[in-house]
């Protein structure tokens, strides 16, 4: 899935009305925040009204980006096809450079592009399902361990004689 140059998915006639909504209501919001940092950096607004202002700004934008990411898995979800090869293939290629910038939802992201489900209890992970790519090679790896546990290599240790030779015929 390769985005355009403002950062969005393009459309290809699978976005809903209300991602086209998230998407304008987060450049408004963004667009509220620079105004508003403009004035503050003029000196015409207190720190404390800033703040008053930009925090509440600051969480709506959190949560449109969650929105707006989670549009972006759904659609990788419903294009399965080459699209979703390409986007794992040039994050598994750039994992290391963009490892560092990653926040809390781009690492859920990844987790998500992987995993399918995963199921939790008391805090511990109880089950989980992978997607094909993955599903393959996890299974591949079990293979190769259940057998390392089955095969068992038995040695048959030299017989050696504990007793001292005697003098007696």
């Amino acid at each position: 899935m390769c985005l355009t140059k403002n950062g969005k998915f393009p459309d290809n006639g699978l976005r809903s009305p209300a991602t086209n909504v998230t998407e304008s209501r987060l450049d408004a919001n963004l667009l509220k925040q620079e105004k508003l940092s403009g004035v503050f950096s003029d000196g015409l607004l207190a720190i404390e009204a800033y703040r008053k202002q930009i925090i509440p700004l600051r969480d709506e934008e959190r949560d449109l980006k969650a929105r707006v990411k989670r549009f972006e898995l759904s659609l990788i979800e419903k294009e399965r096809s080459e699209e979703y090869k390409k986007l794992l293939e040039s994050i598994v290629n750039h994992l290391d450079t963009i490892e560092a910038d990653l926040d809390i939802a781009g690492k859920k992201g990844i987790l998500r592009l992987v995993f399918k489900s995963i199921r939790i209890k008391n805090g511990r992970i109880k089950d989980f399902e992978l997607y094909n790519p993955f599903k393959s090679l996890y299974e591949g790896v079990n293979i190769k361990c259940q057998l390392k546990e089955t095969e068992q290599v038995m040695t048959i240790p030299e017989s050696v004689s504990t007793y001292a030779l005697s003098d007696v015929r």
